[in-house]
């Protein structure tokens, strides 16, 4: 903890904006905002992450040594079934685990890999895919972060390397390349463990970058996890994922913390480099609400971007009204690329900000800063 740089942005009005603060960071924000409370709402005492459930649905008609050698299509039969029926093992190690199963099929996956909206195709044991990673993921320092919506906070952030996107906004540009840093697998535990700061932490939070791209990765580290564990697992998704995405972390992801960037394609050309943003978005939505996870949407505002961007978005998270939450961010501040497009080189208006809320609410859609325990114990 005490190694992990922390990134500051200071707005030209004086306000300082301190990018992913975390538990390290509390003395200095209480420093500058005397008033300051940390907000968070926890699961009941008892809650079991989905992933732990997950690996304790065993399929005995299959040995381990056959999990490698059979057919794709038959696994994925299996796979669905063990899903739908979700009927945990009386007996351990009484054949292969779901999450056994997701693992392989994930790792054949990365042969001929469609993670996310890029569908490139790259065998990532070969060579690199479109978000510039291999076979094995990557993260930065890890950390307690206390400024996510109050539902997740405080939570143990993972950051990891790789992303499909080129937003020309990003904050977290320095985690988007595989650098020298920690290569995730089951290390990540012995990490959390020795660190002061991990207790204190209420959900599981794998962020980046992007973790989508990861996904194989997170799930063998999944599968290495610590028994006693009962952090819900976080999913921080960009919006540009593939449909077998979410199918491989049904039933291993509690939380589905995802974006919706832009409410036009050209705007996502743009911006984030990619020509077909909201066609995949939504399917990503239908897909995050067919599941049990939670699901909050997060609407970063961009400056001059309410009309054709976020207006739009609105509309379409409507249908999903009562089946998500909405997180409007409305601490947008330019970055990167970002002070290059005149459209993007300022702060969001006070005005732009009452706009949305009122008209999220006039679609009917929930604000998860309201939630509360109702978060966790709707739907």
């Amino acid at each position: 903890m005490s190694g992990r740089s922390i990134k500051c942005n200071i707005t030209p009005d004086g306000r300082l904006f301190i990018v992913d603060p975390g538990l390290d960071c509390l003395p200095l924000i209480k420093k500058l905002k005397p008033d300051f409370r940390l907000q968070a709402v926890h699961p009941s005492p008892g809650f079991v992450p989905s992933f732990q459930r997950t690996r304790r649905i065993f399929m005995p008609e299959i040995a381990p040594d056959k999990l490698p050698i059979l057919d794709t299509a038959r696994l994925w039969e299996l796979h669905e079934r063990a899903l739908k029926e979700g009927i945990e093992s009386r007996y351990s190690n009484n054949g292969v685990s779901l999450l056994d199963l997701k693992i392989e099929l994930a790792r054949r996956e990365l042969q001929r890999c469609g993670l996310c909206g890029w569908k490139c195709g790259v065998n990532r044991f070969k060579e690199k895919g479109r978000c510039g990673l291999g076979p094995g993921a990557y993260y930065d320092e890890p950390f307690v972060h206390v400024a996510e919506e109050a539902v997740i906070t405080p939570c143990a952030m993972i950051r990891l390397a790789g992303c499909a996107l080129t937003c020309v906004f990003c904050q977290a540009r320095e985690s988007c390349a595989p650098q020298p840093l920690k290569q995730l697998g089951s290390g990540l535990w012995d990490a959390l463990a020795s660190d002061e700061y991990f207790p204190r932490a209420a959900a599981l939070e794998f962020g980046g970058g992007n973790p989508d791209e990861s996904a194989c990765a997170i799930l063998e580290a999944l599968a290495a996890a610590p028994g006693p564990l009962r952090l819900p697992v976080v999913m921080n998704d960009n919006g540009y994922a593939s449909p077998v995405l979410y199918r491989l972390l049904d039933g291993v992801v509690d939380v589905w913390l995802a974006d919706f960037k832009y409410g036009n394609d050209e705007c996502g050309r743009k911006l984030s480099g990619v020509g077909n943003y909201v066609e995949v978005a939504e399917e990503g939505l239908r897909q995050m609400c067919g599941q049990k996870a939670k699901t909050i949407v997060r609407m970063l505002v961009l400056p001059g971007h309410v009309e054709c961007c976020h207006e739009k978005t609105l509309e379409k998270l409507a249908v999903f009204r009562g089946k998500i939450w909405l997180s409007i961010i409305d601490s947008y501040v330019p970055d990167w690329k970002a002070r290059n497009h005149p459209d993007l080189n300022r702060l969001v208006s006070e005005g732009e900000i009452v706009r949305l809320r009122e008209s999220a609410r006039s679609h009917g859609l929930r604000d998860v800063a309201e939630a509360g325990e109702e978060f966790w114990k709707g739907e």
